[in-house]
């Protein structure tokens, strides 16, 4: 049996039990270690599936944030991307995309399936400009 396999099984059980835990904070702080362990693994989809979980903003933006590094740190460009997107905090997911941005590299293109939003076909990464956003203006 791998240690992948392994890990994994281990994460769920914690999460099968993390899931019991009556008091929502400490329910969270379990929940957030649990993302960033498969994170840290390199189960991107499965860390984003735990984080997803937590009810605190400020704890599941904080787990968001810790996949976009470890995603990042190994060159998943993709799941970066995915785990930037889900931050609530506008300031927090901007910053982790211009990282994403600043760090791709400068072969990386559009032409594939982990692109990343905001570069240009076969030049290296610009400015993010997404249609959800403005970027200095606050709305309300």
């Amino acid at each position: 049996m791998s240690d992948t396999a392994d890990n994994r099984r281990e994460i769920k059980a914690r999460y099968l039990s993390a899931a019991t835990i009556s008091s929502a904070a400490e329910r969270d702080k379990e929940y957030g270690a649990l993302a960033g362990y498969a994170a840290a693994g390199g189960d991107f989809e499965h860390a984003l599936k735990i984080a997803d979980h937590v009810s605190a903003a400020a704890v599941r933006d904080s787990s968001y944030a810790r996949i976009v590094h470890q995603a990042m740190t190994v060159g998943d460009f993709a799941s970066a991307d995915k785990a930037a997107e889900r931050i609530s905090s506008v300031m927090l997911r901007d910053e982790q995309f211009k990282k994403i941005a600043q760090s791709c590299p400068s072969n990386t293109t559009t032409d594939g399936a982990a692109s990343v939003p905001g570069l240009e076909n076969r030049n290296r990464a610009g400015a993010l400009k997404r249609s959800d956003r403005t970027v200095g203006v606050h709305q309300p």
